[in-house]
């Protein structure tokens, strides 16, 4: 059976550790530009790529023993 109300998700991995959530967002919109598409920051918890717009989560995880963040964008 299908799911058309499923929600899409990107979940990203950057190089740099943000404990900031503004420059955290910052690094998405150079991230996405690097990467050829329109990004801007909405509100506090939002951003907009490529006119959908996102909500940002932070999670940081350890692979082999290193906190590693990850960012997931879930559609809004």
């Amino acid at each position: 059976m299908l799911n058309f109300f499923k929600k899409k998700k990107i979940v990203i991995r950057l190089n740099t550790r943000y404990y900031n959530l503004t420059d955290l967002k910052k690094a998405l919109v150079k991230y996405f530009g690097e990467k050829g598409k329109s990004c801007e920051i909405i509100d506090q918890h939002t951003i907009e790529v490529d006119g959908q717009k996102y909500t940002v989560f932070e999670k940081t995880i350890s692979i082999y023993g290193v906190p590693t963040q990850r960012v997931v964008l879930k559609e809004v």
